[in-house]
Parts: structure tokens; C-alpha cells; sequence
């Protein structure tokens, strides 16, 4: 009764109207002991930004966590397996996959059975440790441990004559900081090969992959030579830390689900940057139209235009991509100067960099402000027009995060009708607007409309056949994989025509996806982070049916609680799943 979210009192109500139907509150309450192993709950000092002026601050938050992950695994595999549901890979191997992630207010540690069906779906994913704080480096080496020596010890063990492997999956943020990595954004930010940012750009550099004793092997570099942040891109290709899990590199997953929303993002960013272009040079034509313009003048005045308003606007952005950097560079050396020492020094130190940090959000404020001189951007008629079809096609931008898209409208968007659609209604909205000018300026601009649609069309139609191919849970032949290889390239080669610099994620997909596809031959949803995402809209949906419990602690262990009870096969089984629209409209055409 827990999965459906509802309070007891609620459920004392819907007693009544089908009695004898549910049973009673203390049956449920003995059969959920029968079944749940016991969670332990501890309070702990995290980290916390407690204000812009403040800085940092520790308070005290209850961190529950499964004390015998093993036991959990060797239960659920046993269920798993009088079901006749367990999958075996590579011969006589039981796949499962260990993460985390930080959303809706929580950080979640999960494990999941890969080796079962849709082991993404959140009835497969089990939460073996929740906090209410964010995962920065400081709490995650606070209350990882916990789990991760217990996860550790599954990698590599028996069980029934299977042998278990662990794999890690985590967006690349929370991967970097486990594996001791100085940060995503840092100059040697692959945590899969030793190339530079400055390498990622030569598509014929091959990096030297990552191991677990290689990291080690650094990290003895950086503490050799002082055990300083500042000098880590040039001592220990940017290993700062110890990781904080012994899963081996190559067993990590290529975090496709953020490649896929990064390079989208990306995709549409430069799209809606190239048609804000041609708003502004729109709107400089109606300030600026003169019939008595020769062509030539015209061209020269409108190239003019276009490349001032593009070259301020590129300023802009760079001062802004430095500020971040200074920000986030600060934001991570201030929790790492408060658990040095306490000293007179360490304090004036922390004080001074608190006030930079300031100093450096005004400065980026500002930056913003004057981003939006000429025409402040997304007003324009043709980038306007761009949200009002993705909102026609039900796909939202995030209002925060960078407005971001999720997963769902990411795979939605990438459908060759809504390319289609987004694409060709640029050139539909200059038709209108090109009316107003002369016929040869009205050319120009339906010229530079048409020349756009062509290249995003093939942009991200090639995206979409890479995302299609890789984002999924089955097996691949030789053949698929051949397939996968190609796609990938012919993207690549495109977006390299367009000298635009290749960001982590576009290197990940570039030099990762398929090696990693050809060790385990399976689509990268199987080992990704679908599940670990996906969780966070579970939580928060049963957060509300404990919102009246006052002890934290008692608080988190119920969500935990209820979580677990709809991952036990045996209640799984007994519960009857809807099927999704399509295989119903599938049945129905057979039938």
C-alpha cells in the first residue's frame, strides 16, 4: 500500500468502503518486517551554503543507509531466479550497477539488478543510502563509505556458480569526484583517458585510458609535489583525491544519458545563437532601411551589423565561461580550506576567498545584464518561434539549470518530424519578414534561412540516429556495432566542419561510446544512469505522504521504507503493471 502513496488515515477511509479487502495496519506493518531488511540511520555533520555573505556551514542531517547490501542482493537474486527473471551475460556473469546522484533536495546511493528486465524501470532500482544535503566531495567521503565497501565486496564474488561484476554509473560530475578527478571542467577532465581539453579538440590524438593504479600513481605525483589544486594539471594530469571506490575504470558506464542532453543542448544552443543572428539583423534593417541603398551598400552594412552584434555577444560569453570557472574554482577550494585547519591564517584565507567570490557574482551579473544589449535574446520573431513549436510538440525547456532539457523531450525532440518542423519554420517566419525589405535584401535573408535549415536537418538528424543507436538495453552483433561506429563519425565529421570546440561530452561520445559498447555489447541504457535519474520523481512523490513526521531522521527512513517495499520481487510480482499505449495499440493491430 505504501507504492500508491497514501497516509494511513487516508487508507483507514478507503477501509470502510471495501472491507475485508485490505487487511489490517498491523498485518501490513508484520509483513513489511517478513520482507524489508533493517535500515540504519545516523546523524552526521554535512556541508551546507548557508547564504552568499555567509559561506559555509556543518549541520547536523540524518544519513540512513541498508547495513547488509549483500544480503539484500543475494535475496533478490534468489526471488529473481525461482521466477525464471535473471538475464546472463558474457556466459556466466550476473550484472549489477552501483550510483548516485543529487536531486529534489536529496542525494541517493543506488544499486540495481541489471541482470533482470527493464532494470532501469524504479521498481528495479534499490536506494541504499539517502541524505538530505548536496553531494559535495566533503559529504560524499562523509557517508560513501558506508556502502561502498560493501558494494566493493559484491564485485567479482560468487553466487550459485554465477559470478557477479559491479559496474558505476553517476553523471559525469558525481563520477569525477568519486574517482578523485579535480572536476569536470579542469584541463585533463576524462576520467576515461589522459587527453587534455586542448587534445579533445584533434580527432587523431589517442589518449592513454585510465586504471585504477595509474590514478594511484598520480595522486602520489600530486602529494609529492605539495598536494596543491593549482598545480594538478601539471603534476598529476588533475588527480587531486583517493577514489572513493575500487570498481575498475573500464567498468564505469559512458554516462549516455547526459551526452545525450548535452549535445542536444548544444545543438539547439547554436541553432537558436545563429537564428537570434539573423533577429538582430532583422531588426537593424527596420531601424536602419533606406530605399536609396545601393546593393552593394546594403551587403556591406548588414554584414557589418551581423558581425558586430555576433562579435560582442561572443565577447560576452567568454568573460562569462571565466567567471564560471573563478566561481566554481573558489566554491571548491573554501570547503577544502574549512577541513584543513582552523588556524588564524586558514581563517583569513577562507575570508579572503569568500569576498572574491562575491566580488565575482556581481561581476557575473553584470556580464548577463549586458548580454542582452542590441536585442535581448529569445525576443526576436525567429527564436520565438522556436519555442512556440517545441511547446506545440510538448517539449519544455527547464526555466532553471541553464534551461536544460530532460530526457523524455530530448528523445521526443530528436523524432525526424519535430526536426523537420523546428528546422524548416525558420525559413517560413523570414518568408514573412522578408517582405518588409527589398527584393535583393529580401533574398539575403531567405538565402542565410535556407542555409541553416540544411545544416541543422543534417546535424541532428545524424544526432538522432547516434542517440537512437545507443540509448537502449539490448544485445548488439558485430553489425550493430559497425553501424554505431559509422553514425558516430559521420556526426562528428559534420559538427567538425562547423569549427565549433568539442565540449567533455562530445569527446565522450566521440572516443568512448563505442569502445565501451565493444568490451560489453549492449546498448549503454542497460549500464547508464537512466535508473539513477529517475528515482529522484519517486521520492518526492513519497515525501508528501511523510511530510507531518518532525524527526528527520524517522522522515528519511520512511521514504527509504516505503521506496524498498515496491523494489521486493515477491510484492513485484504479485502487482499487475499497466501496459505502455504503444504495446496496446501493438496488440490491437495483431489481434
Amino acid at each position: 500500500m505504501t507504492d500508491s502513496n497514501v497516509v494511513w488515515n487516508q487508507l483507514l477511509k478507503i477501509r470502510r468502503y471495501v472491507p475485508g479487502l485490505i487487511p489490517s495496519e498491523k498485518r501490513m506493518r508484520e509483513r513489511q518486517k517478513e520482507l524489508l531488511c533493517e535500515l540504519e540511520s545516523k546523524n552526521e555533520l554535512l556541508l551546507f551554503n548557508s547564504s552568499r555573505h555567509e559561506g559555509l556551514s556543518l549541520k547536523e542531517v540524518a544519513v540512513v543507509h541498508i547495513p547488509d547490501i549483500k544480503a539484500l542482493v543475494f535475496n533478490y537474486l534468489d526471488e529473481y531466479r525461482q521466477q525464471n527473471k535473471l538475464k546472463i551475460y558474457n556466459g556466466n556473469e550476473i550484472w549489477l550497477k552501483f550510483g548516485g546522484d543529487h536531486g529534489g533536495e536529496s542525494f541517493k546511493a543506488e544499486i540495481q539488478i541489471v541482470s533482470v528486465a527493464d532494470p532501469n524501470a524504479v521498481r528495479n532500482v534499490v536506494v541504499v543510502l539517502m541524505f538530505h544535503a548536496k553531494d559535495s566531495v566533503y559529504n560524499l567521503s562523509q557517508t560513501l563509505p558506508r556502502v561502498t565497501e560493501q558494494v566493493m565486496g559484491l564485485n567479482g564474488l560468487q553466487w550459485r556458480g554465477y559470478n557477479l561484476r559491479m559496474f558505476c554509473f553517476g553523471d559525469y560530475d558525481f563520477l569525477t569526484k568519486i574517482y578523485g578527478i579535480n572536476g569536470p571542467n579542469c584541463r585533463y577532465c576524462c576520467l576515461f583517458c589522459k587527453k587534455s581539453k586542448e587534445e579533445q579538440q584533434t580527432k587523431s590524438i589517442n589518449g592513454e585510458c585510465w586504471t585504477l593504479r595509474s590514478l594511484a600513481e598520480n595522486l602520489k605525483a600530486f602529494e609529492d609535489h605539495g598536494g596543491k589544486k593549482e598545480m594538478s594539471k601539471n603534476v598529476s594530469l588533475s588527480v587531486i583525491r583517493e577514489p572513493m571506490i575500487d570498481i575498475e575504470i573500464e567498468q564505469v558506464s559512458v554516462p549516455t544519458l547526459h551526452i545525450s542532453l548535452g549535445v542536444f543542448k548544444k545543438l539547439y544552443e547554436m541553432l537558436e545563437s545563429e537564428c537570434h543572428e539573423m533577429d538582430v539583423a532583422i531588426l537593424m534593417e527596420r531601424k536602419n532601411h533606406t530605399e536609396d541603398d545601393d546593393d552593394d551598400q546594403a551587403k556591406s552594412k548588414f554584414d557589418k551589423l551581423v558581425k558586430a552584434v555576433a562579435m560582442k555577444q561572443e565577447e560576452l560569453a567568454r568573460e562569462k565561461d571565466q567567471l564560471l570557472l573563478q566561481i566554481e574554482k573558489i566554491e571548491d577550494d573554501i570547503p577544502l580550506l574549512y577541513l584543513k585547519n582552523q588556524s588564524g591564517d586558514a581563517k583569513a584565507k577562507m575570508s579572503k576567498q569568500l569576498h572574491e567570490l562575491v566580488k565575482l557574482q556581481d561581476e557575473l551579473t553584470e556580464t548577463e545584464r549586458q548580454m542582452d544589449v542590441q536585442l535581448r535574446f529569445g525576443t526576436g520573431p525567429i527564436v520565438a518561434s522556436m519555442d512556440q513549436t517545441l511547446q506545440y510538440h510538448g517539449i519544455k525547456r527547464q526555466p532553471f539549470h541553464g534551461k536544460s532539457f530532460n530526457g523524455n523531450h530530448v528523445h521526443k525532440a530528436l523524432k525526424s518530424y519535430v526536426i523537420d518542423d523546428l528546422c524548416k519554420n525558420i525559413s517560413r517566419v523570414v518568408s514573412i519578414e522578408a517582405d518588409l525589405f527589398s527584393i535583393r535584401k529580401g533574398q539575403l535573408i531567405m538565402a542565410k534561412a535556407a542555409e541553416i535549415e540544411v545544416k541543422y536537418i543534417n546535424l541532428l538528424s545524424k544526432y538522432s540516429a547516434v542517440h537512437n543507436s545507443i540509448n537502449h538495453c539490448r544485445v548488439l552483433t558485430t553489425d550493430d556495432i559497425q553501424s554505431i561506429d559509422e553514425k558516430i563519425m559521420a556526426f562528428m565529421d559534420d559538427f567538425r566542419q562547423y569549427n565549433e570546440r568539442i565540449s567533455p561530452k562530445l569527446h565522450l561520445l566521440e572516443d568512448h561510446v563505442l569502445p565501451s559498447i565493444k568490451k560489453w555489447g549492449v546498448g549503454l541504457g542497460l549500464l547508464g544512469e537512466q535508473g539513477g535519474e529517475s528515482i529522484h520523481a519517486s521520492i518526492n512523490r513519497r515525501k508528501r505522504s511523510f511530510w507531518g513526521m518532525r524527526n528527520e531522521n524517522s522522515r528519511t527512513t520512511s521514504i527509504m521504507k516505503a521506496h524498498t517495499m515496491s523494489t521486493v520481487p515477491e510484492i513485484i510480482k504479485e502487482v499487475e503493471h499497466p501496459k505502455s499505449r504503444k504495446q496496446l495499440k501493438f496488440n490491437k493491430i495483431v489481434g
